[in-house]
């Protein structure tokens, strides 16, 4: 399957998970971004044109903030 022209949006912080999967996202031909400890996740968002998929982990275990919380505020 074909990723050509999507564009895919990763939080995670595991830095191996991360790693893993944006390089498949990659080889597909995705444009992938990413925020490594979901801190500066909506900034980035808003600076991007077009997002298609937004790849959340929800346990981020590395920092204080949850990945529900990081949910709601991009549904807000």
């Amino acid at each position: 399957m074909s990723l050509d022209g999507t564009h895919i949006f990763v939080v995670d912080d595991d830095v191996m998970n991360l790693a893993i999967v944006t390089s498949i996202l990659r080889r597909g031909g995705a444009t992938v971004y990413y925020d490594v400890w979901g801190a500066n996740t909506l900034a980035q968002m808003k600076s991007l044109p077009h997002l298609d998929i937004v790849l959340l982990d929800l346990m981020l275990q590395r920092t204080k903030l949850s990945g529900y919380t990081i949910f709601d505020q991009i549904r807000s």
